[in-house]
């Protein structure tokens, strides 16, 4: 039987797990659209190719472990209510907001000309990461729920 502390410190681990994974994905894209900037005929590097390939490993592997910890958990325990859908519909909604306006911000400094070294900017990669991270906890309590109970059909 899982435990409330039991449970917390497994969503926290697979949080960090996909939050991992979700940096990686924003950097190599990010990187890849600089290189892109500065010359559109220059080849991408293989690493870039595979941070991105190991972060969205990282990000599904985090994401689908903390939907299934927290079905289990509703499952066992069918006394604990969740987050109201309107709750967590308002985080994801939020952070896919924020997550589009600085996508814009981003590449307009990109247009012009503010990443002239070809690094990424680590703040607007760290704002990013945490919006989506945010409508990501509130897509976890969305998508999880009890699982159905096996027995005799009536």
């Amino acid at each position: 039987m899982m435990t409330v502390r039991g449970l917390l410190w497994r969503e926290f681990g697979f949080a960090i797990v996909a939050s991992i994974g979700l940096g990686m994905v924003l950097w190599g894209a990010q990187r890849s659209q600089l290189i892109r900037a500065i010359d559109n005929d220059a080849s991408l590097p293989f690493h870039l190719y595979a941070t991105i390939f190991a972060g969205l490993i990282a990000l599904s592997v985090g994401v689908r472990l903390a939907i299934s910890t927290l079905s289990a958990y509703r499952t066992e325990h069918t006394d604990v209510r969740g987050l109201p859908a309107w709750a967590s519909w308002l985080l994801v909604g939020a952070g896919v907001a924020l997550f589009a306006y600085s996508v814009l911000v981003s590449t307009a400094a990109i247009v012009d000309g503010a990443y002239a070294d070809g690094r990424p900017n680590v703040g607007v990669l760290m704002f990013q990461q945490a919006v989506l991270t945010m409508a990501g906890v509130g897509g976890v309590l969305l998508l999880a729920k009890p699982r159905a109970q096996a027995g005799p059909r009536a």
